[in-house]
C-alpha cells in the first residue's frame, strides 16, 4: 500500500467531516432564501434596490350620495398609500354612460385641491385633512349642472406631485341619479318672550336650512320651501296631544300668493300664544316635511 499525498485527507476523515456538518443547526428561512438565490458564486439578481416614489393607491370609503334634481355628492378618505409623497389634489369623474365601470375615458371631471376647496369652490367642496374628510359637489354652479332622473357614474382618483394620479376607485353606490329632496332642519331656532311685553305670546325666530343631512351646502333640496311648520308642546318629547304626538302646530307660509319666497332677512319671525313651551320647526316642501 503506498502512503496518501501530503496534505490529502484520509477516507475515514471526510466521513466525520461530513457527520460533523449533518448535526449542525439549520439555517434561518430567510437566509435559505438568500443562498438558493446565489449560483456559482454569483446572485441571480442585483441584490439591491432603488426606492422609486409611486403614484398613490385608491382613495377609500368613496360614497355618492344625492344632493338634489341638479347636484350630487362624492365624499371619500385618503389613500391607504400615498406612494412616497404626499397627495396634492384629487379628480373625479362623471359620466351617463356605464362604461366608467370598465375604464373608459368620461365626459366630465373636475380636479380639487386644499387652495379651491378652501378659496373660490369652498362652497363646492371639504377638504379636512386633519379629519381625513374630503367632499365635493358635482353640479350646482360650477358648470357642470346634472339632470334629473339621469344616472350618473363616478369614479375618483388621487394624485401626488412625484409620480402623477393613481388608479381610480368607483362611487358607493356606482351610480346614482339626482332628484330633488326633502329640506333639512332649519337652523338657529329661539324662543323668547314677546317683545312687546305681550304675556300670552311668544316671539318664534328661526333660519333657513344651509346644508342638508351629510352636510352638503343647499337650502331647500331642489324646491322652493312653502311653509314651516312650527310644532308646540308643554312637554320636551312633544307627546302630550293625540295619539303622543305634539300638543298642537302652525304652518307659517314662506310664499306668497304668486308662490314667490318670502324674505326672512335675517331671520324668519312668527308669535305664538301663551300655551307654548316648548318648539320645534320643520320645513317643507309641497307635502313632504323634515325636522
Amino acid at each position: 500500500d503506498c502512503d496518501p499525498p501530503v496534505g490529502a485527507t484520509s477516507i475515514s476523515d471526510t466521513m466525520t467531516e461530513i457527520s460533523a456538518v449533518g448535526e449542525l443547526e439549520p439555517l434561518p428561512g430567510d437566509l435559505v432564501d438568500s443562498v438558493s438565490s446565489v449560483r456559482d458564486g454569483v446572485a441571480d439578481g442585483p441584490g439591491f434596490v432603488t426606492p422609486v416614489v409611486q403614484p398613490p393607491t385608491q382613495p377609500t370609503s368613496v360614497v355618492l350620495t344625492i344632493i338634489s334634481g341638479e347636484e350630487l355628492g362624492i365624499a371619500w378618505s385618503m389613500p391607504e398609500e400615498d406612494g412616497g409623497d404626499s397627495v396634492s389634489k384629487f379628480r373625479i369623474e362623471w359620466d351617463t354612460e356605464y362604461q366608467l365601470l370598465d375604464g373608459f375615458q368620461a365626459a366630465n371631471s373636475y380636479i380639487t385641491d386644499e387652495v379651491t376647496c378652501t378659496g373660490g369652490d369652498s362652497n363646492s367642496c371639504i377638504w379636512d385633512a386633519a379629519n381625513d374628510n374630503f367632499q365635493f359637489r358635482i353640479g350646482g354652479g360650477l358648470g357642470h349642472d346634472l339632470d334629473d332622473g339621469v344616472d350618473y357614474w363616478v369614479r375618483i382618483s388621487a394624485y401626488n406631485d412625484a409620480a402623477g394620479y393613481g388608479r381610480a376607485t368607483l362611487s358607493t353606490p356606482d351610480h346614482i341619479a339626482p332628484a330633488d329632496q326633502i329640506p333639512y332642519v332649519p337652523t338657529v331656532v329661539n324662543i323668547v318672550s314677546s317683545a312687546k311685553d305681550i304675556e300670552d305670546q311668544l316671539d318664534v325666530t328661526w333660519q333657513a336650512p344651509s346644508v342638508n343631512v351629510l352636510g352638503y351646502s343647499t337650502i331647500n333640496g331642489g324646491d322652493t320651501i312653502t311653509f314651516y311648520r312650527i310644532e308646540y308642546d308643554p312637554l320636551p318629547d312633544f307627546s302630550s296631544g293625540a295619539a303622543n304626538g305634539p300638543l298642537g302646530f302652525y304652518d307659517n307660509p314662506s310664499i306668497d300668493e304668486a308662490g314667490d319666497p318670502l324674505a326672512c332677512n335675517p331671520s324668519c319671525f312668527t308669535q305664538l300664544g301663551h300655551e307654548v313651551q316648548v318648539l320645534r320647526t320643520y320645513a317643507f316642501v309641497g307635502t313632504t316635511s323634515t325636522g
